[in-house]
């Protein structure tokens, strides 16, 4: 995996206290990815079309305390902690307006999936290992998800 641009590095207690933060333990795969880049821009950012969804463009990974809003995943986390279900954290914004989405807890921890803002639920509908309408498994790890993206080839 090449990063095109990367954050200020973090350390592992600044992951330590966003887990504290969101009730859980980051899988391992993203917390070496954000002790070594902290989110950023990746070389590669096209996600392929695959049985659960259409090709999707990755706009930017989150970070811890990153001075700005938009790719800092604790900013994230708080802007959609009542429109994603908690099993999940927001780890990189999709250029359409859904999010990339981490599972944290229970059977979805370490998949990443596509939470489509276009279907959203109200909160109250959550329902405990449940995966909501709105969201799309895209791989079964963090590391999984990072080795199928794609160069934009119609760039």
């Amino acid at each position: 995996m090449q990063m095109t641009e990367h954050n200020n590095p973090t350390s592992e207690q600044e992951i330590q206290k966003f887990g504290e933060l969101i009730h859980a333990t980051l899988p391992y795969d993203y917390r070496n990815f954000l002790l070594k880049y902290n989110g950023g821009k990746p070389e590669y950012y096209i996600f392929p079309e695959n049985d659960n969804t259409y090709q999707l463009a990755l706009d930017l990974l989150h970070g811890l305390n990153t001075n700005n809003n938009y790719s800092d995943l604790k900013w994230n986390y708080n802007t959609y902690t009542d429109r994603i279900m908690d099993s999940f954290i927001p780890i990189a914004d999709e250029i359409g307006g859904d999010q990339f989405v981490l599972g944290v807890k229970g059977d979805f921890k370490g998949k990443v999936y596509l939470w489509d803002h276009n279907e959203e639920l109200d909160n109250d509908k959550f329902q405990e290992n449940i995966l909501p309408d709105n969201m799309y498994l895209l791989a079964d790890s963090f590391t999984d998800f990072m080795e199928q993206l794609e160069e934009d080839t119609e760039a």
